[in-house]
């Protein structure tokens, strides 16, 4: 019988995260997003990832090409790029690594694990009947292994070195000389170099990140080609909800050997996950959703910085420069490690607050006394609303008061937006409807809560469309922005950098023209003639669900014009991140030129209302190709 040792902190997250009205700041991934995120995320035409005509066989057993394509561009460089057949498609990463231990390490081989890190990765070659040496990570290091250490710690049947980076909990990277390093040794004495980048490509810098963070090779471009790269989407993506993940691999030996393991254990991914993960891999969706998780990281790690900085008598941490986690030490009066199984069932007892307690999940209750996992990178609210309630339960605490850390918690609990804002059009009335070469203008109202510097002030004319299909077990909505335009004005340049005092209003007048047509790239149909995208180009007119919007099947198709603000200021005394502040006004608008007038259901029309019901009920996918022919018709 297989020894298992219990999988410690998929136990703790089991009992815990579920508890009702808990602020999880224990979650790893980050923040998580729909589909319909990903598609207003795209840069191409709007449409769903998922192809509903599709019969839901197994699929590609491997994994469809495109996904595999596109798993291998994740884990290349420049330099050095991977091949579809160097990729294995798994579900998750947890299967990956499984997978892979499960396939090269079985009894009598030696394994030197970097520690602390997810417990799967030591104790599943322990299960497999190997011997684990684990490679003790230090803080005064960084959380950097240090490579002179591996010569210590070899054995003449050692048969892989495994690390994670960047490393779950620290979230320290390991930078890409000390990557070279470790497989020149592994190279050396002949030994397979693994790699769990479930992370990548989170490499922010924390903080203080910026362009200059450095952002280390993938194992898989290095010279030395025995080394293996598993990840998924579900953390750096912020897609846990699809279960895919991988294997990488240029040694092809490798790659033929799991693929053989792997028919004992999947036979495929699913179709659906598979649409979708090549959709948020693709280059139109990709770098907006990385740039997306790499900017809330940020923001994230400098509201933890500000904390940890005011707190700095009670909890200590190596400051994290990648991933999602932190690795948090929290002391007593004495300077003492605090304990830390009860801390975390005491916050989640008292403030609703769930961390990972580090002892019994990282260190099998005997190291990492005093240390907390926090997933820091989830929505910014949950993270602010989590750090009041950790500085209530400081300043509350008997073991930790005494501290003069009062003022700190005050400062947190502060957190707020920096301004109100308001968008006040002039010349208008909740029925009016715009026409194209209509003026909408008016003023943006600027109401600080506080003293603040503004970064950035923008105000603009969008267009968005939004088509919910309902059918009898699923219902999907996609949103696309169809259409944007910037107001600039010496108004908003003038009032960047300066102080806006609280108390004062601001307001900036801006104007803008509603357009006849379209610009070019919003058509991407092959047109047979100029005409034809002329006809594509002409802007769809004010549909949907809100207020006297009863037209064309609003269960099926919603068109919103409006006028949206963004303020975000910077840094001040009392915060280390930046603060935004939104508003929104929706205005009505019928183009001059358009494919016909919007079809009017009136509510005394009850043949109509049923119609219309069964059409956005019952028949989503025939009414929304309707309207389609009858846009061909017209052009």
């Amino acid at each position: 019988m297989v020894r298992i040792t219990p999988f410690a902190v998929e136990q703790w997250m089991d009992a815990y995260e579920t508890t009702p009205g808990v602020l999880n700041v224990a979650e790893t991934c980050a923040a998580s997003v729909s589909i319909d995120d990903l598609v207003t995320m795209s840069s191409g035409p709007a449409k769903s990832p998922i192809d509903t005509s599709i019969k839901l066989t197994y699929g590609a057993i491997p994994g469809s090409l495109t996904l595999r394509e596109r798993i291998a561009a994740h884990c290349s460089t420049e330099g050095v790029q991977l091949a579809p057949e160097d990729v294995i498609v798994t579900q998750g990463a947890i299967g990956a690594n499984f997978l892979a231990l499960y396939t090269l390490i079985g009894p009598g081989d030696h394994v030197i694990c970097v520690y602390p890190t997810y417990q799967q990765l030591y104790d599943t070659p322990r299960s497999l009947g190997a011997e684990v040496t684990l490679w003790k990570l230090k803080k005064e290091n960084g959380f950097v292994p240090d490579v002179d250490e591996l010569a210590g710690l070899i054995k003449p049947n050692t048969k892989m070195i495994i690390i994670n980076n960047p490393n779950n909990p620290t979230g320290a990277p390991i930078p890409s000389s000390v990557i070279g390093r470790i497989a020149k040794f592994a190279e050396e004495n002949g030994i397979i170099l693994f790699s769990d980048e479930v992370y990548r490509p989170l490499f922010h810098g924390g903080a203080s990140g910026g362009d200059h963070t450095e952002v280390p090779r993938p194992v898989t471009t290095l010279d030395y080609r025995k080394t293996i790269a598993t990840g998924s989407m579900s953390k750096g993506y912020a897609l846990a909800g699809i279960r895919v993940g991988w294997i990488a691999s240029r040694d092809r030996s490798i790659i033929s050997a799991i693929m053989l393991a792997r028919d004992y254990t999947t036979i495929s991914v699913s179709q659906i996950d598979d649409q979708i993960a090549r959709f948020a891999l693709s280059p139109e969706v990709k770098p907006a959703l990385v740039q997306r998780n790499i900017r809330l990281a940020r923001t994230n790690a400098a509201i933890l910085k500000d904390f940890m900085d005011r707190y700095k008598s009670v909890c200590s941490w190596v400051e994290p420069k990648a991933g999602t986690t932190a690795f948090i030490r929290f002391n007593d009066k004495n300077g003492d490690p605090v304990d830390d199984v009860k801390l975390c069932l005491d916050l989640l007892e008292k403030a609703k607050l769930l961390f990972v307690a580090g002892s019994r999940c990282f260190g099998g209750d005997a190291d990492f006394k005093g240390y907390v996992r926090m997933g820091y990178v989830c929505e910014t609210d949950v993270l602010v609303d989590g750090l009041k309630e950790l500085g209530a339960y400081i300043d509350k605490s008997h073991q930790m008061e005494g501290l003069g850390i009062s003022k700190a918690a005050s400062k947190v609990r502060n957190w707020r937006r920096p301004c109100k804002l308001e968008i006040e059009l002039a010349d208008h009335y909740l029925a009016k409807i715009y026409s194209s070469g209509s003026i909408v203008h008016g003023r943006l109202a600027i109401s600080p809560t506080a003293d603040i510097c503004a970064s950035s002030i923008t105000i603009s004319l969008d267009g968005i469309t939004t088509i919910r299909s309902v059918g009898q077990q699923l219902t999907t909505t996609t949103t696309h922005r169809f259409l944007k335009i910037d107001f600039i004005s010496p108004d908003i340049l003038q009032l960047l950098g300066t102080t806006l005092t609280k108390g004062h209003s601001y307001r900036i007048p801006f104007q803008f023209t509603l357009p006849h047509q379209l610009d070019s790239t919003a058509c991407t149909h092959d047109a047979v003639s100029a005409a034809v995208t002329g006809k594509h180009l002409l802007p769809p007119p004010t549909v949907g669900r809100e207020w006297d919007r009863g037209d064309m099947s609003p269960g099926v198709v919603e068109v919103e014009y409006g006028i949206n603000a963004c303020v975000i200021s910077t840094p001040s005394l009392d915060t280390a991140y930046s603060q935004e502040s939104t508003a929104k006004r929706t205005i009505r608008f019928i183009p001059r030129l358009s494919e016909s007038p919007p079809l009017h259901v009136s509510l005394a029309n009850t043949a109509i209302q049923a119609a219309r019901h069964q059409i956005s009920s019952e028949q989503p996918a025939q009414a929304f190709v309707w309207v389609h022919q009858r846009r061909r018709i017209a052009t």
